[in-house]
C-alpha cells in the first residue's frame, strides 16, 4: 500500500468512526427520551409548560414526542450498525436537527416573552449537531467520492 492509499483509508475510517459516535450518541438521546415521553407525556409538558388539559393532548405528545422520536432513535442507531444505513441517517440527522433549530431560532426572535432554559439547551444542541452532522457528512461524502475515483458532481 502506498503512503497515499493509507492516509486515504485513515481518513475514510476517522469519518466513519465520526458518523457513528453523532449517530450514537443521538441514537440513544432520542431513544430514551422518546420511550420515557411514550410512557408518560408529563416530561415534556412539564418541561415546556404544556398543559395536558384533554385526552387529546396526552395522546398527542405521547404520539409526537415519544412515538416519533422513539422511531428516530430506532434509525439513528440502525445507521450505526448497518452500513448501508450510516449515510442516510446522517442526512436524517442533519435534515431533523437543522428543522428543529431553525424553529426554535425563528421562534426566540418573533415570539414575545422568555424563553426557558429548555428552548436554549435544545436550540444550542440542536445547532451544534446540525453542523457536526453537516460537517462529517460533507467530508464523509468527499472521502467516498475520492475511494470510489468520482469527481466532484
Amino acid at each position: 500500500m502506498e503512503k497515499g492509499e493509507i492516509l486515504l483509508a485513515k481518513t475514510i475510517l476517522d469519518k466513519n468512526l465520526l458518523t457513528k459516535v453523532i449517530l450514537g450518541i443521538n441514537g440513544v438521546a432520542f431513544l430514551g427520551f422518546g420511550l420515557a415521553c411514550f410512557f408518560d407525556p408529563t416530561i415534556t409538558a412539564n418541561l415546556v409548560g404544556y398543559e395536558l388539559s384533554r385526552t387529546d393532548a396526552w395522546i398527542e405528545v405521547r404520539a409526537m414526542y415519544g412515538g416519533i422520536q422513539t422511531i428516530i432513535g430506532i434509525y439513528m442507531l440502525l445507521g450505526l450498525v448497518v452500513e448501508r444505513y450510516r449515510e442516510p441517517a446522517l442526512v436524517f440527522l442533519i435534515l431533523a436537527y437543522s428543522g428543529l433549530a431553525i424553529g426554535r431560532w425563528y421562534g426566540l426572535a418573533v415570539d414575545v416573552g422568555e424563553a426557558g432554559i429548555f428552548t436554549f439547551g435544545a436550540v444550542g444542541f440542536e445547532t451544534v449537531m446540525a453542523i457536526a452532522g453537516a460537517i462529517v457528512w460533507i467530508k464523509f461524502s468527499a472521502s467516498a467520492r475520492a475511494g470510489s475515483g468520482q469527481g466532484s458532481e
